[in-house]
C-alpha cells in the first residue's frame, strides 16, 4: 500500500502567542533577575597585623570606687571635726618668756679670738585656756641664743599634762663655757649686755596633744619662738610666744 503524502504543518496565525513558551521564559527572566549578587570575597589582613585587645571596665570602675571612697572619708572627717568643734570649742595654748635672767656674762679676748662664758635661766608661761580640755606635752627640746646668732646649745625638759584651764611656768638653765666667738662679736655682745639691749631668744621644740575624757588626741609637732631685749624682760614685759604648726603654720604671739 502506497504511503500517504504527509500533511504541511498548519500555519500560525499572525499575533499567535504560545502561552507555555512565554511563561517559561518569563519565570526563567525572572529567576535571572531575582539572583543574589554573588558573594566577593573578605580581605585576609597580613600575618603581621594583631588586633588591639579591647581594655575591660574594670579599671574604671575601680577608679570610680577609690574615689568615691576618698571623697566619703573626707565628707566623715570634716564632719567629725566639725562636731568636735561644736563641743569642745578647742584654742590654742599661749606661751610667754616670763624671765629671762643672765647669772654671769664674761668675754675673753686672746690673740686667738673671743670666747664667752656665761650661765642664765628662763621661765616660760604655759597656759591652757580651754574649758574642756587638757594638754598634753611631749619632751621639750630647746635653745637659747644671745645677741644675733650665740647659740648655747640643744638641751631637754621632761614632757608633762596640763588640766583644763590652768597655767604651768617651766623653768630651764643654759650655760656655756669657752665659747669661741669672732673678735667683733666678743666685744659687741659685753657692749650690749651692759647697757641691756642685749637681744635674748629661746627656741624650743615639742609635741602637743588634746586629752578628752581620758582619750589622747593628736599630737602635733610645735615650734616655740620667744625673743625680746633683755631691758624689756628685765622692765616686766612678757613677749608673747610665736607658734609653729606641722611646720609651715606660723601663728605670731
Amino acid at each position: 500500500m502506497a504511503d500517504l503524502p504527509l500533511k504541511p504543518p498548519l500555519q500560525k496565525p499572525p499575533g499567535y502567542k504560545d502561552h507555555n513558551t512565554t511563561a517559561t521564559s518569563s519565570s526563567s527572566a525572572s529567576t535571572a533577575t531575582h539572583l543574589p549578587p554573588p558573594l566577593r570575597p573578605k580581605p585576609r589582613p597580613p600575618s603581621s597585623y594583631k588586633p588591639k585587645k579591647r581594655k575591660r571596665n574594670c579599671c574604671r570602675t575601680c577608679c570610680c570606687i577609690f574615689c568615691f571612697l576618698i571623697l566619703f572619708l573626707i565628707v566623715v572627717a570634716a564632719l567629725a571635726l566639725a562636731l568636735f568643734y561644736l563641743l569642745y570649742d578647742p584654742k590654742l595654748p599661749v606661751f610667754h618668756l616670763l624671765a629671762f635672767r643672765i647669772s654671769s656674762f664674761k668675754v675673753s679676748t686672746t690673740p686667738d679670738g673671743s670666747f664667752l662664758d656665761s650661765q642664765v635661766s628662763i621661765r616660760v608661761e604655759f597656759k591652757n585656756p580651754n574649758e574642756k580640755l587638757s594638754i598634753k606635752y611631749g619632751k621639750i627640746e630647746y635653745d637659747v641664743t644671745v645677741g644675733q646668732a650665740t647659740e648655747f646649745g640643744r638641751r631637754e625638759l621632761a614632757g608633762f599634762t596640763q588640766g583644763r584651764r590652768s597655767t604651768t611656768t617651766v623653768k630651764a638653765e643654759a650655760a656655756v663655757k669657752n665659747k669661741m666667738l669672732a673678735v667683733e662679736d666678743g666685744g659687741r655682745l659685753l657692749s650690749k649686755f651692759q647697757s641691756k639691749a642685749l637681744e635674748v631668744k629661746v627656741e624650743a621644740e615639742t609635741e602637743v596633744g588634746v586629752v578628752v575624757q581620758g582619750w589622747g588626741l593628736g599630737p602635733i609637732t610645735v615650734k616655740l619662738d620667744c625673743e625680746s631685749k633683755l631691758k624689756n624682760i628685765d622692765g616686766g614685759d612678757m613677749p608673747t610666744c610665736n607658734i609653729n604648726l606641722l611646720r609651715w603654720i606660723n601663728i605670731r604671739g
